[in-house]
């Protein structure tokens, strides 16, 4: 039980501490390279490194455990799921600031649903693209 609220409160005073750090951080725009205080950013990536990973040992969710499996395919397909999305934005919605909160929840949503997708397919169809087993040594 200790160990337990020991790492309740650790997650949540680290947190509080990415909340700070990205308080004090001006705005991060990652798709025009702008990262405000590049100590700032370092060192709240690390710390929410580390947070996700406390989280992840206290939860057991079968859809973060396929993320987690298939985490390489996402950070291959994130890039063409996003464009995707805002391609999509463009057509139905129109011009216009998408980087604002409703729209960019949106663009992350979709991107998800297409990440999902694209792994199902590679580890359906073309498995040998993830996994190393099936090289001949």
């Amino acid at each position: 039980m200790e160990k337990q609220w020991f790492l309740y409160v650790s997650i949540l005073t680290l947190l509080m501490l990415i909340g700070m750090i990205a308080w004090a951080n001006s705005p991060v725009v990652m798709s025009v390279s702008e990262y405000g205080n590049p100590y700032l950013f370092i060192s709240g990536s690390f710390i929410a490194c580390v947070t996700f990973f406390l989280i992840s040992k206290s939860i057991r969710c079968q859809l973060l455990k396929y993320i987690g499996e298939n985490s390489i395919l996402f950070l291959f397909f994130h890039f063409y799921a996003l464009y995707v999305s805002h391609i999509l934005y463009n057509i139905l919605i129109g011009t216009g600031n998408n980087n604002t909160f409703p729209y960019y929840f949106l663009h992350f949503i979709v991107a998800i649903l297409v990440c999902y997708g694209a792994s199902f397919f590679v580890n359906k169809y073309v498995p040998y693209l993830k996994d190393s087993k099936f090289i001949k040594r």
